[in-house]
């Protein structure tokens, strides 16, 4: 969850890092951005130090550091990065010398923010930051399952991801309108998608149909998990074609393959629980 009630909230931080926030796990944290907040500043502990990559936070995160005499250090405020046409960008802590960096290994305008987060983070653990030091870790950082690319010689690419928020969505769509506009020829892209019953598949959807040509789902086997039946069933009423419903993720992963050509693109996407299987079936067939 990364807030309050998570596990590792046990430990006694001394720096907290707060990235943006939306409405996600509302059973647990609450329904509106305001409570969910409130959640996740609770991992602010006594006289810590606590660093947002909102340069607005919410109200619910301010009242919790003033509340535990805590040190906040806002974006735009405290730091300040700025994209450049090239991908690099620069990033300013306090009066700290500018430094000049290269764009992250990790797709996304978002990974900016989180980036910057993350070394403001370091210059406050009293670590010796340099550019160079910066440099390597921010080309050679890799998470899977983050909009991760995968690839084989003459075949569609194939990118994966643990999206399963509307915010989340909204990046999603922005890499992928980036990859088709990327495109020397226009490819078709093709979503396979497996949910969790308590998510909003209907907005997840919503946010993403004007960018996907075709669609497929694929059962979560887990008791919070769907059918591909009933996933597919909740959201062909927003869709002009009828999505195919697979029996089990490495089928919906084949069939995705079947029906695209080398220059299209293929995104898996919807969970967690989606990831393993179909990162492993990439894998077993030449995907690296």
């Amino acid at each position: 969850l990364g807030g309050r009630l998570d596990s590792t909230n046990i430990a006694d931080a001394q720096i907290a890092v707060i990235t943006p926030i939306s409405i996600d796990h509302t059973a647990q944290l609450g329904n509106t951005i305001t409570a969910i907040a409130g959640e996740k500043a609770g991992i602010i502990k006594s006289h810590a130090k606590v660093v947002t990559a909102e340069s607005a936070p919410n109200i619910s995160i301010l009242e919790k550091a003033t509340a535990e005499n805590a040190d906040i250090f806002i974006r735009d405020t405290a730091y300040h990065y700025e994209i450049q046409d090239s991908g690099e960008f620069t990033y300013q802590f306090q009066d700290q010398d500018t430094l000049n960096l290269p764009q992250p290994n990790l797709l996304g305008a978002h990974q900016y923010q989180n980036a910057s987060a993350a070394i403001t983070a370091l210059y406050l653990s009293g670590t010796h930051v340099t550019q160079a030091k910066v440099t390597q870790g921010l080309q050679s950082v890799k998470l899977e399952g983050r909009f991760q690319a995968l690839t084989r010689k003459d075949s569609p690419k194939v990118f994966l991801d643990v999206t399963h928020n509307p915010q989340g969505a909204t990046v999603l769509k922005a890499l992928v309108d980036e990859m088709v506009t990327q495109s020397a020829q226009k490819p078709k892209v093709t979503a396979l998608l497996g949910m969790l019953k308590d998510k909003d598949e209907q907005l997840l959807v919503e946010t993403l149909k004007a960018s996907v040509d075709e669609w497929i789902t694929a059962p979560i086997l887990d008791e919070r998990g769907q059918s591909a039946e009933l996933l597919r069933d909740k959201i062909a009423p927003l869709l002009t074609k009828k999505p195919h419903a697979s029996n089990s993720i490495p089928e919906g992963c084949a069939f995705a393959l079947s029906c695209s050509q080398s220059h299209d693109i293929i995104i898996v996407f919807g969970s967690f629980h989606m990831m393993a299987e179909s990162l492993n079936w990439f894998k077993e067939n030449q995907y690296v």
